[in-house]
């Protein structure tokens, strides 16, 4: 989901704030990206994020990133969750085959899914 709350500059996306704000109030939110831990942690404070995830999981953290499903399991363990318990919203569709088969549900972003965070706000809320 980082192409979506930032972009390929690292800024974050105009709303992306007021709705992990909004997302926040009815879920547990976690991160789980396969970037480095030091490249993730950079981000969440740059744009003063990282308190609205209860975990935070990169690909350095685990043995086998993204495709496979390793990062979004070790965030789901974090936040005490089982996979049926939760929501991956994603932003590429090469990772949807990885986390459905371990019982995660799923949200695409962009084309062929949510096309906008209004939209994903509106669907999960």
């Amino acid at each position: 989901m980082w192409g979506v709350l930032i972009d390929e500059n690292r800024s974050l996306q105009p709303g992306a704030l007021e709705v992990l704000k909004e997302l926040k109030q009815s879920y547990k939110l976690g991160v789980a990206t396969s970037i480095s831990r030091r490249g993730m942690e950079e981000i969440l404070e740059k744009w003063g994020i990282s308190e609205l995830f209860e975990a935070k999981s990169a690909g350095s953290d685990v043995a086998h990133n993204k495709p496979a499903p390793d990062v979004y399991l070790r965030s789901c363990e974090l936040m005490g969750l089982e996979p049926k318990d939760c929501i991956v919203v994603e932003d590429t569709a090469t990772y949807l085959t990885g986390i459905e088969a371990v019982g995660f549900k799923t949200v695409l972003m962009g084309p062929g899914g949510c096309d906008s965070l209004s939209e994903l706000t509106n669907f999960l809320v």
